[in-house]
């Protein structure tokens, strides 16, 4: 998954300064980040230390614009930052069913969509409502 710094900041509602047509490629925590990731600084903590990350674009406050760094200015750098995450990073979505490895108890009743991980574990009399997922114990 590839986006450029301006996809990014339309799916966040962010300002660019910077390079507009960078591409990035993943998102990182700030110490972790290297060139082709985006990373956030929501504090004032991290805006501090902001040219000390390998990111090569940070999400940030709408009031910060002190870097060398391609940025992207938002209201809430958190929240933009999670929904970067849901978008080189989708969560998962269960196959709807029952595993033939579950054990299911008697009385059991469920709603639609409902997925039971293999080897997972329901007891007697167990109702689920309409998309609930169970995973097995690890």
């Amino acid at each position: 998954m590839e986006a450029t710094l301006s996809e990014i900041a339309d799916i966040v509602g962010g300002r660019i300064i910077g390079d507009l047509k960078m591409v990035i490629c993943g998102a990182a925590s700030f110490d972790d980040a290297k060139a082709c990731d985006i990373t956030f600084a929501g504090d004032a903590g991290f805006l501090k230390k902001i040219e000390e990350t390998g990111a090569g674009a940070v999400i940030v406050p709408l009031d910060f614009s002190k870097s060398s760094k391609n940025l992207i200015q938002v209201n809430n750098p958190k929240v933009a930052f999670t929904k970067v995450l849901n978008l080189f990073y989708p969560p998962s979505v269960p196959v709807s069913g029952i595993s033939p490895s579950a054990s299911i108890g008697n009385g059991f009743k469920c709603g639609r969509d409902v997925s039971i991980a293999p080897n997972a574990v329901v007891g007697d009399n167990v109702v689920f409502g309409d998309r609930v997922t169970i995973y097995p114990c690890s």
